[in-house]
């Protein structure tokens, strides 16, 4: 009885993660990206924690929690090998965009029938993505395992291998574009040494206080040396 009870929106947010890959279902990606660009950042940074508890993220999901500019943190938890994949981090990279405002009148001040008949149509850019990020924990971000039969092995394997690599050339991307990362947390991602991504992290992340690496399974002593 002595603590403060939670907010509205604390309670709104722990209704909303466990359903809200249901809402997705009925109403598409799109226009859950387009509500979600009216909340504030640490809404959706709450939003993406309480997903991740709730058995995870696909693509849609990062698309629809991580494509806005003003994030500054996410929690991404993949609901599984190959949930999460280069096409989902890549919906979050930030890019410069146009949009395309007109009147609805023409010159005579009738209502205009299509936008070439506007007579004021103008572009403004606009930034997409999360350009702001500080905080990103991208977990158990893998490729779909292999199967089981005996004689693709090799096959399974090359594409287990490509898939990790277009993964990496998609984190590679986000981490170019989003400097003031000052905490960053792979935890269980990749089953191969992403070589790339480790060696760049530094160069990439000035900023970084904080690198979490648990449960990576590629992680050895001789790789964190050369690392550090």
């Amino acid at each position: 009885m002595c603590t403060e009870p939670r907010t509205l929106q604390s309670l709104c947010v722990a209704s909303l993660g466990p359903v809200l890959t249901e809402y997705l279902l009925a109403y598409g990606v799109d226009v859950l990206t387009s509500i979600f660009s009216t909340l504030p950042p640490n809404v959706l940074a709450e939003l993406s924690v309480k997903v991740s508890e709730c058995g995870g993220v696909d693509d849609q999901l990062v698309q629809a929690l991580g494509s806005h500019n003003h994030v500054d943190g996410l929690a991404l938890h993949s609901a599984g090998p190959g949930k999460m994949t280069a096409a989902g981090i890549l919906s979050i990279v930030p890019r410069a965009c146009t949009a395309t405002e007109a009147t609805t009148c023409t010159s005579d001040g009738e209502i205009a029938s299509s936008w070439e008949d506007c007579s004021n149509v103008h572009q403004t850019l606009q930034i997409e993505g999360c350009c702001r990020m500080t905080k990103l924990e991208l977990c158990n971000f893998q490729a779909a395992g292999t199967m089981d039969d005996e004689d693709d092995e090799d096959a399974d394997y090359e594409r287990a291998l490509k898939a990790e690599e277009e993964m990496e050339d998609a984190l590679l991307s986000l981490l170019r574009l989003c400097p003031r990362i000052t905490h960053l947390s792979i935890v269980g991602s990749f089953q191969f040494h992403p070589h790339r991504l480790f060696q760049s992290i530094p160069a990439l992340l000035p900023s970084l206080q904080v690198l979490d690496l648990s449960c990576c399974v590629w992680m050895d002593d001789a790789i964190l040396l050369t690392f550090v």
